[in-house]
């Protein structure tokens, strides 16, 4: 294996049509630094945008949720995220895990230095499920209760309930809702009561990520499947 090849990473980010992934940027913040941060990515192939496009003042830390569109083309690439504020722009440090983890908030991980950050869009199967909320934002007041609707879109046959999650929630005990599986809609009700369960203050900004859990019959990568067959009785 030649050096150059040593230095590829172990894991790429892959995306259905139609489907998400979740990348976690973290900041550090020194010397009294608090400026907003607005974020670009380089490289990003036609018919992906992410979300959120800043990191507020007061944060260290955002998830930032790349969106196929269901037609996007099939592509690879690597991606540059940069930060940009009233100063400079600083290249973010590509960061990977040893090992596959599944639920990155619940599981225990171990992530070293990586030279690049790989993403592919596959057109071999679409995404099984897409939750699409009604908007990217929503503002309310302390004391109220916040309802956030979203629409379901399934490519595959979904077995028992979905169960939806708020996801990087200021909730000790984050808001999550079952849905049944022939569902094509749903709202999600999040209190906004100030308590020892959700410590929040008036003007601030949260970031949060609607997920659903469910459970699918599912063979993966059918084309290359019937290929192989196909394969083996020549």
């Amino acid at each position: 294996m030649h050096q150059k090849e040593k230095s590829l990473p172990r894991q790429t980010t892959i995306i259905r049509q139609g489907g998400t992934a979740r990348i976690r940027i973290f900041v550090i913040r020194d010397s009294g630094f608090d400026e907003t941060i607005n974020l670009s990515i380089d490289g990003l192939p036609p018919g992906l945008d992410f979300h959120p496009k800043s990191i507020p003042p007061d944060k260290t830390s955002a998830t930032l949720i790349l969106t196929s569109q269901p037609n996007a083309a099939p592509a690879h690439s690597f991606l540059t995220i940069k930060g940009t504020t009233n100063e400079k722009i600083i290249t973010a440090q590509p960061v990977t895990s040893s090992w596959h983890v599944g639920n990155w908030d619940a599981e225990r991980h171990l992530t070293r230095i990586a030279q690049l950050l790989p993403l592919s869009i596959t057109h071999a199967e679409k995404a099984p499920l897409v939750l699409s909320p009604t908007s990217n934002s929503f503002a309310h007041k302390i004391g109220e209760t916040l309802e956030i609707p979203f629409k379901i879109t399934k490519n595959a046959e979904i077995k028992g309930e979905i169960t939806v999650t708020l996801v990087n929630s200021p909730h000790s005990k984050p808001p999550q809702i079952k849905i049944k599986p022939d569902a094509t809609e749903g709202k999600i009700t999040i209190p906004l009561n100030s308590s020892n369960e959700l410590k929040i203050a008036p003007d601030q900004a949260h970031q949060f990520t609607l997920q659903a859990n469910f459970t699918l019959k599912h063979q993966n990568n059918l084309p290359a499947l019937e290929s192989a067959k196909a394969d083996l009785k020549r």
